[in-house]
């Protein structure tokens, strides 16, 4: 390996150790890639992945350190460990949406499943990669006197390597490779890296690693990923957005965005593109009943555009759409039929950035933003809907999507935004757009919000909007507590969902 790579060893296993931290961190940060169509993108995700990577590493040192002591032929263990390494991740992209769909359909708690998923698909390869670092530290400290410096340098190199890779994986590679690609091309890496410290010794290892590779990769393409249903896969600077259809849930294709298993960002019927699918999009139209002359809007999340296209199609209307993700106006257009309006403005910007910053004022806002079944916490807050109030005409309205239950354990965040609500409009209506479910079921849950008393409707006018969208229903919210800047859990407050 010396005359080879002509240059000092201990150099080298610096330099190794600095690709194997930066793949590392690539690997935990496409792991959240991964797995949020399947768990949502929460801290939850996030306490999983890190646990588990850190923890099979760990293990991972303890048996290197094992084998450091007692194998002559550290060079060919190392490029032993590389191999299966690259192999496994090879495998990780090419089964992981079968693990997933099969892990996720199993068992009953989302969190247990979520842990499952992370050791089965990220475990191994971390243990292994792991139990590389002391090997490659007793091969520096071998014939030097220097061995504490050797070793900070070692260390060094590995830390600076997750620095890299953290950001790498971040800015450039996620957003240019997907999770898929990148995880057969980091299988690559390993492979030519096994192939380097074996000294090209082991032809047979090198050729069946790169053919099973580049089999996979072709296959994976070709299939979809083994994912059933799944007309696009892309990854953004945000999250993980699949588009798919099906005829399962209704009695014609539907067309929808998942970023989780739990529920659709936006949903269209490609043959009746003019029908709303949701029930809680149709009861934006509201707002046409409680004051016809409101013609501003603005709504906070667009993913597929179904209802600023809906909103628009009166004649004098506008809306303002806010969506942070630039791809999700791509997939609109794609996919949803949404096409360059004037009377849709769209703002590629974060929601609280934007209203704090804008001078625009709206007859109505409409609340829709949802990562997964979740909102971003941010917008939950007494002091962002606080901002959206004073966005407001005088007789404004707020209208704002909830997903969760009126009682039980699945009602905890939805009573908290209530409360909240409450806290900040003085007139606040909730209405049950599926009045056939128990208040214990999981469903969507209206939230209209008044800025004075003149901007609610009178009783008849009140009674036929029950009648024609929803019922209208009286909610306690008890003891729940009030989301703020400083204290907003909403993934914790959604964990049942």
């Amino acid at each position: 390996m010396l005359n080879l790579m002509r240059m000092d060893k201990k150099k080298f296993l610096g330099i190794l150790l600095f690709v194997i931290g930066a793949m590392g961190m690539v690997l935990e940060l496409v792991g959240s890639r991964i797995l949020s169509p399947y768990y949502g993108n929460t801290i939850y995700v996030w306490t999983s992945l890190i646990g588990v990577i850190l923890g099979a590493m760990s293990l991972g040192y303890l048996w290197g350190g094992e084998i450091a002591d007692r194998e002559s032929d550290l060079d060919g263990m190392i490029s032993r460990l590389l191999l299966i390494s690259g192999l496994l991740v090879g495998l990780t992209g090419l089964f992981k949406e079968l693990v997933l769909q099969f892990i996720s359909t199993s068992f009953t708690s989302s969190n247990f499943g979520l842990l499952v998923s992370s050791v089965l698909l990220f475990g191994p390869t971390s243990f292994l990669l792991g139990s590389i670092s002391p090997i490659c530290a007793n091969l520096t400290i071998l014939n030097t006197k220097e061995k504490g410096s050797a070793l900070g340098s070692l260390y060094a190199f590995s830390t600076v390597g997750s620095i890299c890779g953290t950001f790498l994986a971040g800015f450039i590679l996620i957003p240019l490779f997907g999770n898929t690609l990148l995880l057969f091309l980091l299988a690559m890496i390993l492979i030519v890296l096994s192939a380097v410290i074996g000294k090209f010794e082991n032809r047979i290892d090198l050729i069946v690693g790169v053919l099973v590779i580049g089999v996979a990769w072709v296959y994976g393409r070709e299939n979809k990923f083994f994912s059933i249903g799944i007309i696009d896969d892309i990854d953004s600077r945000y999250s993980r957005i699949q588009v798919k259809e099906s005829i399962q849930y209704f009695p014609q294709l539907v067309r929808y965005i998942v970023m989780d298993n739990h529920g659709w960002q936006s949903a269209i019927f490609p043959n009746e593109p003019n029908n709303l699918v949701f029930e809680y999009t149709k009861a934006y139209r509201l707002s046409d009943e409680l004051k016809p002359a409101r013609r501003n809007a603005l709504m906070i999340g667009g993913a597929g555009m179904t209802f600023p296209r809906d909103f628009v199609r009166n004649e004098g209307k506008k809306i303002d759409v806010v969506e942070i993700d630039p791809k999700m106006i791509e997939l609109a257009k794609k996919y949803f039929l949404f096409k360059e309006d004037p009377a849709i403005s769209v703002i590629e910007d974060d929601a609280r950035k934007y209203v704090k910053y804008s001078n625009n004022i709206y007859d109505v806002v409409l609340l829709d933003a949802f990562v997964g079944i979740s909102p971003p916490p941010h917008l939950t807050t007494f002091e962002f809907i606080s901002q959206l109030k004073n966005k407001l005409s005088d007789d404004g309205v707020m209208m704002v999507n909830l997903v969760g239950s009126f009682t039980g354990v699945r009602s905890e965040f939805v009573l908290a935004e209530i409360k909240t609500i409450r806290e900040i409009f003085p007139y606040v209506d909730i209405y049950k757009l599926s009045p056939k479910r128990n208040d214990t079921d999981l469903q969507n849950i209206f939230v209209v919000a008044y800025k004075d008393d003149e901007a609610r409707p009178d009783k008849i006018l009140d009674a036929d909007l029950s009648k024609l969208f929803s019922t209208k229903v009286t909610v306690d919210t008890g003891k729940s507590k009030v989301l703020t800047d400083d204290h907003n859990p909403v993934e914790f407050l959604t964990r049942n969902l």
